[in-house]
């Protein structure tokens, strides 16, 4: 990355230059990061991908937009928790400079995801007898529209909970899938 980075930089330079001569408009889309602020509290560059140097693309783009979402992407937990939309914002604000802040614009989840659940030893959960080894045959994350996301709540006959800390809807059920199960013996 940090061979890339000044690459990168230099490649959104060039497209700023010619996309602004020719009137249009430069957007640039980089993730919120998976940890906002440093143990000291000071702005994480990019988030913590540090390829992404927000600061130096800010003065290029008309917009820096942050993928707030897919907080959790390859285990179930929320998709765009409250709290680190908040910090992923505010650490971009930090790094990019009052100047340049209304050229922020936050992109936020309009989906859910259906997970497999998993236990602490990273086996997925299942009811029965299924050995650890167990896997199912299907995709391990789905993701889901919110009206799918309801219909699927009312065809196991759950009723979703809000989950404060997240500020997120959420719900478990339990449905049979097929799977393999392999011994590594």
């Amino acid at each position: 990355w940090s061979t890339t980075r000044p690459r990168l930089t230099a490649t959104i330079k060039i497209l700023s230059k010619k996309l602004h001569a020719a009137g249009l408009t430069l957007s640039v889309t980089v993730p919120g990061g998976y940890q906002p602020f440093l143990s000291d509290g000071s702005p994480n560059p990019g988030g913590g991908y540090s390829v992404f140097d927000w600061a130096a693309l800010a003065p290029l783009v008309d917009r820096l937009r942050l993928m707030t979402y897919d907080y959790s992407w390859n285990r179930p937990g929320p998709i765009g928790p409250h709290g680190w939309t908040r910090d992923a914002v505010r650490s971009a604000v930090a790094q990019v400079g009052e100047a340049n802040r209304s050229k922020i614009y936050v992109g936020l989840h309009q989906y859910g995801k259906a997970w497999y659940s998993r236990d602490a030893a990273d086996d997925y959960v299942t009811v029965g007898e299924c050995d650890d080894s167990w896997q199912p045959s299907g995709s391990d994350a789905i993701s889901l529209s919110v009206a799918d996301a309801r219909s699927l709540a009312s065809d196991y006959g759950v009723t979703p909970r809000f989950d404060r800390p997240s500020r997120e809807w959420t719900f478990s059920y339990v449905k049979t899938e097929s799977g393999q199960y392999t011994n590594a013996k």
